[in-house]
């Protein structure tokens, strides 16, 4: 589903290519550390092929939906011609500026696994599979490739 580096000439269809972090306020050094180390780690593993941006917003949840009443930890955006607007994923910081210091880590992967999450969305939409399968098949696979790229910039970041 995602585009290694290697395979990366058979995707240049855009001008603007790349995976961007922004935070809509200064964040904590752990976890600006974190999060851009992730997003470094995803740029030199795969290609993007048309830029995305990520903006990381000091709050517990995002609203979502027409009931007003679903929430969200991260949404992605995308619009109908991407030569004039890129796709972007806002993430919510969750309990992070909240939380105690024994359970900061736990968050940090939270806000890890939800990007990750929102980067094969990403894809499903660039590969059009938002129209040819069901939105749970798309939440799954979502899940889990999450978890598996999360846990495998984990296990790069702490060796020593």
């Amino acid at each position: 589903m995602w585009i290694e580096k290697k395979d990366k000439s058979k995707f240049l269809d855009s001008k603007m290519q790349g995976l961007r972090i922004k935070y809509s306020l200064k964040p904590d050094i752990e976890l600006k550390n974190y999060t851009s180390g992730f997003i470094k780690w995803l740029r030199f593993q795969y290609f993007f092929p048309i830029r995305c941006n990520i903006v990381i917003k000091p709050c517990p949840y995002f609203i979502t939906g027409n009931d007003n009443k679903t929430r969200s930890h991260g949404d992605f955006y995308y619009y109908d011609d991407p030569i004039k607007k890129v796709p972007s994923i806002w993430i919510s910081s969750g309990e992070y500026y909240t939380s105690k210091e024994d359970s900061k880590f736990k968050q940090i992967k939270e806000i890890l696994f939800t990007i990750a999450h929102e980067l094969t969305h990403y894809f499903q939409w660039y590969f059009y599979e938002f129209d040819n399968r069901t939105d749970r098949s798309l939440e799954i696979e979502a899940n889990r490739w999450a978890w598996h790229l999360v846990n495998d910039f984990l296990i790069y970041y702490q060796k020593p």
